[in-house]
């Protein structure tokens, strides 16, 4: 059978989306590669699987959703500038796009959210996004908070050297990141005047097309004006990832890790940022490789690591993968048509 031409009687290059498959499921075998090299047997990550007491997955997805619960409450917080949203829908929204990132490539949960809460509450998906984008860089802030906290114990152990590089690259990325939405939000004016320069060239209807998408984004910074709100959103992240914490602790009672508090803060830290790095959906390998290899830090052996992280990773999947189907069946929506996929 012949490949299918394009216009210039070339094979057809692949789509964005398929590139998105390939890419993200390189970068999750890459790093499953590195999480089993550093295993000597596998059949003690079967053992260690076989030996976990799974009672302890109970409070650890209770935790999980509280936890879920708070990030809607914030979530409704970042938006307060914008539209006045119950919670209880932030959450379903919220849960759609934990389910749109844990089955589909490249984080189009976040797209999803804009696109169901444009639809659902006539917000803007610009000033939506906006607060999503608000939303990362606070919980920038609380992972830097942990990861120095943790790595004020783990630094001095031998291979760490590269936390010690993490901390300040985190540093730089969301503080330059927070530096900038700042400027945008106590700065409207010049940001769009400056905006309205640098577009002068384009079509008219484009131009202002352009500005209209910049406006309403800066609109959804509007939390940042408020300091009083701000640190809400701010108090709220923390408990959000706190109870989160909570899941690492529980399920690593399941595996009998009675380790060092501070190894689930840098396996919180270090995991969710590795989250950033463009992966398979759900975050398969980045995820696992991460949290086995902050544990070793902490004199955890490599295959039970490896097998706690295997059941962290469901325990933080599942919920908001179930929770998120039942929110798309009751909101009537279907995945192809948020995302485009």
């Amino acid at each position: 059978m012949t490949e299918p031409s394009g216009e210039n009687g070339g094979a057809t290059p692949a789509s964005p989306t398929l590139w998105r498959w390939i890419i993200g499921l390189a970068v999750s075998a890459l790093f499953l590669w590195v999480a089993f090299r550093q295993v000597s047997d596998m059949s003690n990550v079967g053992a260690a699987l076989m030996a976990a007491h799974y009672v302890w997955m109970m409070p650890a997805v209770a935790l999980y959703l509280a936890g879920l619960w708070v990030r809607a409450w914030r979530w409704r917080a970042l938006l307060a500038p914008v539209a006045d949203v119950p919670v209880s829908s932030m959450f379903g929204i919220l849960s759609i796009g934990f389910l749109v990132n844990n089955v589909l490539p490249a984080r189009l949960g976040e797209i999803a959210r804009a696109v169901i809460a444009g639809r659902r509450h006539s917000i803007s998906r610009s000033a939506t996004l906006a607060t999503v984008v608000v939303e990362r860089i606070f919980d920038g802030i609380v992972m830097l908070l942990f990861l120095g906290v943790s790595t004020a114990s783990a630094g001095g152990r031998v291979g760490a050297e590269w936390l010690t590089i993490l901390v300040p690259m985190t540093a730089i990325g969301f503080g330059g990141a927070a530096l900038a939405l700042g400027f945008l939000a106590f700065a409207p004016s010049l940001t769009l005047g400056i905006a309205a320069r640098l577009l002068a060239p384009l079509p008219k209807r484009t131009r202002e097309a352009a500005l209209d998408v910049a406006g309403k984004f800066i609109t959804g910074l509007g939390v940042l004006q408020d300091l009083k709100l701000a640190g809400a959103v701010l108090g709220s992240s923390m408990v959000a990832w706190l109870l989160e914490a909570g899941v690492y602790v529980a399920v690593g009672q399941g595996f009998g890790l009675m380790t060092d508090p501070l190894a689930y803060l840098l396996a919180v830290s270090v995991a969710n940022l590795g989250t950033m790095i463009p992966s398979s959906p759900g975050y398969v390998g980045t995820f696992d490789a991460l949290v086995a290899r902050s544990l070793a830090f902490f004199g955890i052996g490599d295959a039970v690591a490896l097998a706690y992280a295997f059941a962290l990773h469901l325990a933080i999947w599942l919920p908001p993968t179930v929770i998120g189907l039942f929110y798309l069946w009751r909101y009537n929506l279907r995945l192809n048509r948020l995302t485009g996929e």
